[in-house]
């Protein structure tokens, strides 16, 4: 059998598809530097992660439980933001609300020594006031404001540290 003759065309076409077909590879560049927290990120996670350990007793870190035990500190685990989405109402199933229940008890106890909080959407408006009722919020401030953001995901950081509230103060200046 006879070869065709190599023609202009022929090469052209060649080229033509070697080159789409390159061209595909190179769109699934994956840059993972892109993914990877600067050393400004670095340096306000590690300043984070040294509050923890000057509040006293446990530390609840709501959306990041594991931040309170990188530093040592019980009382936080992330299975606590699942029932904290949204409101419990009364579609919330039964387990729910019991759950809900336990953690307003549990912050009117005072159970915990600091709670940290990110954006309002990790606390549902069902705990907003037994929080302010029995802690004191103060904003957490990072010297970079654009450091210890995640770089994939959700936007969140850590924005208010919430300590007891000293309620025999609360109570003594609310009587007449």
């Amino acid at each position: 059998m006879a070869r065709s003759p190599i023609t202009l065309a022929r090469v052209s076409r060649g080229c033509a598809g070697f080159a789409a077909i390159n061209l595909q590879f190179i769109t699934l560049i994956y840059l993972p530097h892109q993914f990877v927290p600067t050393a400004e990120d670095h340096a306000a996670g590690e300043q984070f992660i040294d509050l923890l350990p000057q509040q006293r007793g446990e530390v609840l870190v709501f959306a990041h439980g594991y931040y309170a035990e990188m530093a040592d500190k019980t009382g936080g685990h992330v299975g606590w933001l699942m029932a904290l989405y949204g409101n419990v109402d009364e579609e919330a199933s039964a387990a729910k609300r019991a759950f809900a229940t336990d953690i307003e008890a549990a912050l009117a106890e005072q159970r915990w020594g600091a709670l940290i909080v990110d954006q309002a959407i990790f606390v549902s408006e069902a705990y907003t006031d037994t929080l302010e009722r029995h802690y004191v919020g103060e904003p957490i401030i990072f010297a970079d404001d654009d450091a210890f953001r995640p770089v994939t995901g959700l936007e969140t950081r850590p924005l208010a540290l919430y300590t007891r509230r000293n309620l025999s103060d609360t109570a003594s200046s609310d009587s007449p």
